[in-house]
C-alpha cells in the first residue's frame, strides 16, 4: 500500500506512543505543523535510508553494478543534510 501525502482519504488512524519532547523537537526542525505530517516525513526518511543500506549492499556483493563507489553516495547524502541545516 503506498499512500501519497496529498491523498488523505489513503491515510491510516493509529494511536503512537511517542516521546512529547522528541516530537516538539522534530516539528521545530522540521518546520512541519502536525505532528501526524512529522510522523509522515520521518517515516518516509527511515525507507529511504534502509532501501539506500540495501542498494550499498547489493553493490558490494556485486549483485548489482553501479558506476562510482557507496563512500561517494554517503558523502553526497552528507552534504544534502548539511544544506538542509
Amino acid at each position: 500500500m503506498s499512500a501519497s501525502r496529498n491523498d488523505p482519504g489513503d491515510m491510516v488512524r493509529t494511536t503512537l506512543d511517542i516521546d512529547p519532547k522528541l516530537l516538539a523537537e522534530a516539528l521545530e526542525w522540521t518546520g512541519e505543523t502536525s505532528p501526524g505530517r512529522v510522523v509522515n516525513k520521518a517515516l518516509e526518511e527511515l525507507v529511504r535510508r534502509e532501501k539506500m543500506k540495501k542498494l550499498i549492499e547489493l553493490v558490494e556483493s556485486g549483485a548489482v553494478y553501479f558506476e562510482g563507489d557507496p563512500e561517494s553516495w554517503e558523502k553526497a547524502e552528507l552534504e544534502e543534510w548539511q544544506t538542509r541545516l
